[in-house]
Parts: structure tokens; sequence; C-alpha cells
């Protein structure tokens, strides 16, 4: 159980709550600074922003990819490499270990903390602009609806 405190009222739930836990199983409370997880809107901007950008004008070896193959490329080269308590949510791992010793990327934006997510679309941004990409304002123009 989570329990964001940034009340009064919120605080008084999370004393109620620990006073009412059983010992039996013993139980754990772990009280530590709130992280903002990454937003839809986020995500959403993104995808209308970053990767149609991509799609539209990334031409790498003489092509252009789909959003999802530059989705998980983008992902594989900027995600964090580990966890950490600035960028990452609990629980966050870029990367799997196969039976066959091989890594598998099962890392995701869904993990990132806001301040992340913005590090994530920076070096996506450097990246693309190496390649000669035009951001537009599709981005700016989906925060600015909500």
């Amino acid at each position: 159980m989570i329990i964001k405190i940034d009340s009064d009222r919120a605080a008084s739930y999370a004393i109620k709550t620990i006073n009412g836990l059983s010992y039996d199983p013993p139980m754990q409370v772990t009280i530590e600074k709130f992280k903002r997880k990454r937003t839809q809107l986020q995500n959403q901007s993104l995808w209308a922003g970053i990767i149609s950008d991509f799609v539209e004008q990334g031409f790498v070896g003489g092509r252009l990819y789909n959003a999802e193959i530059w989705h998980f490329f983008l992902k594989k080269e900027f995600l964090p490499e580990l966890p950490n308590p600035e960028e990452t949510l609990p629980g966050y791992q870029k990367w799997t270990e196969m039976p066959d010793g091989s890594l598998k990327l099962t890392g995701s934006t869904t993990k990132l903390t806001t301040i992340g997510f913005m590090n994530y679309k920076e070096k996506c941004y450097a990246y693309g602009c190496e390649l000669g990409i035009r951001f537009s304002t599709k981005e700016r123009e989906l925060n600015e609806i909500t």
C-alpha cells in the first residue's frame, strides 16, 4: 500500500492505517520523498511530437522507420541504465537477463519520474538534432490544449 502524504488529513489517515496493522505477519513501513510518475500528457507529447518527427524525418542508412521501431530504439539508447532515485521509480529495470545470458530491453517510460522523463526526452531531442530532424510544434500544441 502506498499513501501519499500531502495534507494533515492524509497524514492522519496514514497514522490510523499504521495503528491498525497486525503484527502477524510482521509488517514493514517505508517513508520516502514522493516521486511524481511521468504523466499521461508527457507520454502523449512524446508520441505526438518527438516520435512523430522521427518517423517523418529520421533518415538512417537512407531509410525511414515506423513509430514502434523508433520508440524501441530510443528507449534502448536513452533510458537510464540503472535505477536512480531522481529519475526512476521503485522497480525500474532497463534490462532483463535471459536464460542464455543475453539481455532483453524491458525498461519503460512508465517507470520514470517526471524529471526522468524530461531528461529522457532531452536525450531524444539531441539525437534527433544530430540526424537533422527539425522538431515540430505538435508537442507544444498538445500541452496547450490541456
